[in-house]
């Protein structure tokens, strides 16, 4: 009888936790999305600061990333840009 209620509660909490981790992972996809939409001249660059903190993705993960209205990509623009751990 209580090995027949311990799992019982074990399958009630392992059900919760599931529910828990997949509701925390559904909300998280689109918790870090950032769009700068900035109209300069054509030719021109744009000196950008910025300061953003990711306490659970890894620094080898973090890139960034440009384009512009007419199509110009820049894919993981690393150059002048640092990157710390934060533990």
């Amino acid at each position: 009888s209580s090995g027949r209620i311990c799992s019982i509660l074990a399958l009630v909490l392992m059900v919760w936790m599931m529910c828990v981790e997949i509701w925390v992972y559904i909300g998280e996809q689109s918790k870090y999305s950032t769009k700068v939409d900035i109209d300069t001249m054509l030719g021109s660059q744009l000196r950008l600061n910025f300061n953003i903190s990711f306490p659970h993705l890894h620094c080898d993960f973090a890139s960034i990333d440009l384009w512009d209205k007419i199509g110009q990509n820049q894919l993981d623009v690393t150059r002048n840009i640092e990157k710390w751990q934060l533990d």
